[in-house]
């Protein structure tokens, strides 16, 4: 009975305030109490929390009793950490006839892109990914404004920059974007990195502001920098913190920073405002390297030209941890300019073939991206169909809403929601 049920709930759609009226009519209320009755509310919970947040949502809209145990907080909680659990699904930013939006697929179960959620939420403008946290996406223009929004509820809020004091005029001037959450507070903050330079002089240490915005509170805040940090558009967060690769004179025009010192990682304590130290393990060669998060580790891509080494650190902070998980050779028609993204089952990883132009707004949106196999030691392409996307990175989708964050509300909220532009 349950189950039958169950599929019922599941199978629901009520899109319209017409379609849910008329979906709840068809749902007695006795039927309702009878499943209620017959099964202990713990045994719900758990198998409510393994469905996908689409059909949770249109659960939501059948009585009281699913609306007021799927918002709970523990419940939300409860289902980011099942959704967490082998997850895989990326995020892309998409585009199509110049309208920008998001779309996510679940590599870890789907074989096609047929399968896609194509979220009903549409972008101000072409906007990269900042990165995702909790189910909340952060993305930027780079020039003016940062959006964060869940794409499965479909609500958001804007940040601007102009409320960052501005430098003067530099010779140059690069910045980058981190998004993360401080558990214990349960806030979220996105954290900017500014480096100026006056000269093109190399010798020229520049000078670095760092500004944090603390969802609710309407502000940037300056925090000082003990050290220079390398240049990263998009800042990996892990374990409460974001990370850097540490400067060094020789590589601070590089988008690929070339490290050789051992403690070169700072990591940004999203809770304290505070920069640490995490150990890398030692490397001879010297190389360019990248900063992610891969199977919920701390990784490092080392690029050797014709090939690359992904690193893990298995264990947080702890210097011999660190495990070479692989290493991909590249055919010569490709590039081996790669960002490890998420991992199937059977070991395959999803790669984003990265341009050597970094992350700069008005490229050619892709259709592919590249997939390893560690049993054939090949890499493929991995076509995303008709999803024609301009940036992609690991996600999940939650229950977690922006609003739930922050106690801001924009005069037009909602402007980006069902495709309203």
């Amino acid at each position: 009975m349950f189950l039958r049920f169950f599929r019922g709930l599941v199978s629901c759609t009520p899109i319209t305030r017409r379609g849910r009226r008329r979906r709840r009519a068809a749902v007695k209320k006795s039927e309702i109490d009878i499943w209620h009755a017959s099964f202990p509310e713990e045994i719900i919970i758990e198998i409510l929390a393994r469905l996908p947040v689409k059909s949770l949502l249109q659960c939501k809209c059948l009585c009281k009793y699913l609306l007021k145990l799927i918002t709970s907080p523990y419940f939300v909680q409860l289902q980011l950490d099942r959704a967490n659990e082998n997850n895989s699904r990326i995020i892309l930013a998409t585009v199509s006839n110049k309208h920008y939006s998001l779309s996510s697929l679940d590599y870890y179960n789907q074989t096609s892109s047929s399968m896609a959620n194509r979220y009903k939420l549409s972008l101000p403008c072409e906007l990269l990914i900042v990165g995702s946290c909790n189910g909340l996406v952060c993305l930027s223009d780079y020039k003016t404004i940062v959006v964060i929004c869940n794409p499965a509820t479909l609500d958001y809020i804007s940040v601007p920059f102009d409320l960052i004091k501005k430098r003067p005029a530099y010779c140059n001037q690069w910045f980058g974007i981190g998004f993360g959450h401080d558990p214990h507070s349960d806030k979220y903050k996105v954290v900017r990195v500014d480096m100026y330079f006056s000269s093109a002089n190399t010798g020229d240490p520049g000078d670095c502001d760092l500004h944090v915005y603390t969802l609710g509170t309407k502000q940037w805040r300056r925090i000082e920098i003990p050290c220079h940090l390398a240049q990263s558009f998009s800042i990996p967060y892990l374990n409460g913190a974001l990370h850097w690769l540490r400067l060094t004179d020789q590589s601070r025009w590089d988008h690929n920073p070339q490290i050789t010192d051992d403690k070169s990682i700072m990591a940004f304590d999203i809770r304290s405002e505070k920069f640490e130290e995490v150990p890398k393990f030692s490397s001879h060669r010297q190389t360019n390297e990248r900063l992610g998060v891969l199977q919920g580790c701390l990784s490092c891509t080392k690029y050797y030209g014709e090939y690359a080494d992904i690193w893990l650190m298995k264990q947080y902070g702890v210097k011999e941890s660190w495990t070479k998980l692989l290493s991909i050779c590249f055919p010569s028609r490709r590039s081996c300019q790669i960002k490890p993204l998420v991992v199937r089952r059977k070991g395959e990883i999803l790669l984003e073939p990265m341009r050597k132009s970094g992350y700069v707004l008005g490229r050619a949106p892709r259709s592919h991206l590249y997939e390893y196999e560690p049993i054939s030691n090949s890499l493929n392409e991995y076509d995303t169909g008709n999803i024609r996307w301009i940036d992609v990175h690991a996600y999940v989708e939650s229950l977690v809403t922006v609003t739930s964050c922050s106690c801001e509300k924009t005069e037009d909220e909602g402007k980006y929601k069902n495709g309203a532009t």
